[in-house]
């Protein structure tokens, strides 16, 4: 009977982010009218859902900001359009579209999005809703307004007067599982975050797909599904109130098996962690 020995580990990264396009808002800088955001795309996870930009060489895809109460966005930090933003079917694609160093791609105003990709974008005006940052998409050649790309969500700035941080590792470790233990087979540990006030927030992975992490990268029949607190983790992440001071939060591993792996052995995955301020 083959035996598998397995372990996960999970780093910590205490920002404001979103989903499947990880996107965060580390600072902002200046007044109400005038503010500037310096934020970060982590990543592009996969994103199951179609690209609104298919089919159609006028239609743009922007890095922006919600400036309207519309919820459409203002003056765009980068806009792409035409090659590949227009004949990539998939939000995933677009994502490698973006990325692409191919000739058939082809930038408006915005060169290459290769993460992480960190950089600032202005607001300028009176505040009229609820600022952020996130993935935009507009048809006409646009490089200002749009609506939310499919996936995204406005990142926002935390909020000032409130810190949370994770305060150690973690590393779940399953241990030698036979193959008629694997499916199933669980095992946890206790993340601990400290808050300087009682908070809002949501827990994200980055570096795995709908909550799960693939622990053999060759078969990919083998998964581990997270929980935090006995919530399996999904792409929209999980909603934890904090409270000031120190929160243990229970980590769990559930091992997925598609069987049919052609032997035993070591397997291992790792991702992050990110905690979003809201």
């Amino acid at each position: 009977m083959a035996r598998y020995l397995l372990f996960l580990l999970l780093s910590l990264l205490s920002v404001n982010v979103y989903a499947n396009i990880i996107v965060t808002v580390d600072k902002t800088e200046g007044g109400a009218a005038d503010a500037t955001y310096s934020f970060t795309i982590h990543g592009w996870g996969e994103v199951a859902l179609p690209n609104p930009c298919y089919g159609n060489n006028s239609c743009s895809v922007m890095i922006n900001h919600r400036h309207k109460e519309d919820n459409t966005g203002g003056d765009a930090h980068s806009a792409w359009w035409g090659g590949c933003v227009s004949t990539s079917r998939s939000v995933t694609e677009l994502g490698e579209c973006l990325a692409s160093t191919e000739p058939k791609f082809k930038a408006g105003s915005g060169g290459k999005l290769i993460t992480p990709f960190i950089s600032q974008t202005r607001h300028l005006g009176p505040v009229v809703v609820k600022e952020c940052v996130g993935m935009f998409w507009a048809l006409n050649y646009a490089t200002r307004g749009g609506g939310l790309l499919p996936g995204s969500v406005c990142a926002e700035a935390p909020p000032p007067l409130v810190k949370c941080d994770f305060i150690n590792n973690i590393e779940i470790e399953h241990g030698q599982v036979s193959s008629s233990e694997l499916d199933g087979h669980n095992a946890n540990q206790t993340l601990n975050i400290s808050c300087t006030s009682d908070a809002q927030s949501t827990i994200y992975l980055v570096g795995g797909s709908d909550g799960r992490l693939v622990l053999d990268e060759n078969s990919k029949k083998l998964y581990s599904q997270l929980t935090l607190n006995g919530i399996v983790m999904r792409g929209e992440g999980v909603p934890l109130h904090l409270n000031k001071g120190l929160n243990d939060i229970n980590v769990g591993s559930r091992i997925m098996y598609l069987g049919n792996l052609e032997s035993g052995g070591q397997f291992s995955a790792s991702g992050i962690l990110v905690l979003s301020l809201h």
